[in-house]
């Protein structure tokens, strides 16, 4: 991971595990670094599964990241979630 993109993930406040899928990514509004991983929630005393994808995008002006936060519990699909995540992802675009 290149520094820009770990500076990317700090900033954001996204803590990237040694388990968890890193990567840089090309959106639209220039790349991101994004962050996979398998979690467990808390659901009325019960506890699930579920699959979290987050991407950290410089801004233009070099204030903080924007960070975009997906989840879904529904992990024997999660594949399926992150290509839709990834092309939301990808479509963020900055507008002036």
């Amino acid at each position: 991971m290149s520094g820009a993109a770990g500076r990317s993930l700090l900033l954001a406040g996204v803590v990237a595990g040694a388990q968890d899928d890193v990567r840089v990514v090309d959106t639209l509004a220039g790349p991101a670094t994004r962050v996979r991983r398998r979690v467990t929630a808390s659901l009325e005393g019960r506890e699930l599964p579920a699959e979290v994808v987050q991407y950290a995008i410089a801004t233009p002006s070099g204030a903080a990241p924007v960070l975009l936060s997906f989840s879904t519990p529904l992990v024997e699909a999660a594949d399926a979630f992150v290509e839709l995540f990834d092309s939301v992802a990808a479509s963020t675009t900055w507008v002036r």
